[in-house]
């Protein structure tokens, strides 16, 4: 069962879904011979314990990024920005739907922001995207959050690039609005 739980442990830094950690431990335990506990040890024992190693090692890898002040800035994430009507966290998730210029003017607005923050230069090569249900972000303090905050902010960095680089090469040059 230790086996069992070790391996759930490592799957679930990639997916986090309850469900799918159980079908994965159902799975592990009939490729090892192993007579299926209940329900609820599988639920408790096997995929929560997961789960929770998954959230402690996921805050430990990035809790050298988390120095107060960074912790301060990534909250501010999470407010709504009365400018935008939005909190900056959503707003960075949202994706042009067209190549106009507002649309392209938004993107490159949203890589200055997240160069200003250096997020090109975070080092999250350990932690999985998949984080967006690993802890209650608005309820859960800084250090418990902000792997949240992070993969969204460093998937916004690669995203909006992509997009950027695609709008340069395609000729699309931003018009100033306004």
């Amino acid at each position: 069962m230790d086996e069992v739980r070790d391996w759930l442990g490592a799957e679930a830094l990639v997916q986090d879904r309850p469900v799918v950690l159980f079908r994965l431990a159902c799975e592990r335990l009939h490729e090892l011979r192993v007579v299926r506990p209940g329900l609820t040890v599988i639920e408790q024992s096997l995929v929560g314990a997961a789960r929770e190693a998954a959230r402690r090692e996921t805050a430990a890898r990035v809790a050298g990024l988390c120095t107060p002040e960074r912790c301060r800035l990534l909250d501010g994430l999470l407010r709504v920005d009365p400018e935008l009507g939005v909190a900056r966290a959503t707003w960075l998730r949202r994706f042009a739907v067209a190549a106009c210029p507002r649309d392209m003017l938004e993107e490159m607005d949203k890589l200055v922001f997240l160069r200003e923050l250096s997020v090109g230069e975070w080092d999250l090569g350990g932690v999985s995207m998949d984080l967006s249900s690993r802890c209650g972000a608005r309820s859960a303090g800084c250090r418990d959050r902000l792997h949240v905050v992070l993969a969204v902010a460093e998937h916004g960095v690669d995203d909006v690039g992509a997009a950027a680089g695609e709008a340069d090469q395609g000729g699309v040059v931003p018009l100033a609005l306004g």
